[in-house]
């Protein structure tokens, strides 16, 4: 995946292989997909902001279809994902308005969780090989090592749901 205008030239992302598993009737018909699984292997993400404010992951274009249709009802959709995982990544960041940056390798990253509920645990497991930040000109991190496995609780609250 490239980059548009002034990154037209930079590759934002690039993977060995991207593997998918889902229910093709329910992508067909497209209004709850299920997904089974996502699996990254190998990407290599390039994320850069420019000192006038440009990142290089602004890739789409405006959606004319959708201001024509406005006066249109929205269709619900719903998309079903059980489990996501991305191993040996690389992710360079560079914000050239914050004056920061960060490098991050080896990062392995796993999450499960029934996405479709609306009360569920989302469980995560995290490494890296190497991890850098910097901010200004001051390293705070340097080819450090991570490990973290958390447990996030999500919470969706429908529209018509009454809050308290």
């Amino acid at each position: 995946m490239i980059g548009n205008g002034e990154f037209s030239s930079d590759t934002l992302l690039a993977a060995k292989q991207i593997d998918v598993s889902l229910d093709l009737v329910s992508v067909i018909k497209g209004d709850n997909m299920t997904i089974h699984s996502i699996h990254i292997d190998q990407p290599r993400i390039h994320a850069i902001v420019l000192k006038n404010g440009h990142a290089n992951w602004s890739i789409t274009k405006p959606d004319t279809a959708a201001r024509d249709n406005a006066a249109a009802a929205p269709k619900p959709f719903s998309m079903q994902l059980q489990k996501y995982s991305i191993t040996d990544a690389y992710i360079s960041y560079k914000d050239e308005t914050a004056n920061m940056s960060c490098e991050i390798a080896g990062l392995d990253h796993e999450g499960s969780g029934d996405f479709t509920s609306d009360l569920f645990t989302l469980q995560t497991k995290t490494n890296t090989v190497t991890l850098s930040f910097q901010y200004g000109a001051i390293p705070y991190i340097i080819n450090a090592k991570a490990v973290v496995n958390a447990s996030f609780q999500w919470i969706t609250r429908r529209e018509n749901t009454p809050s308290m």
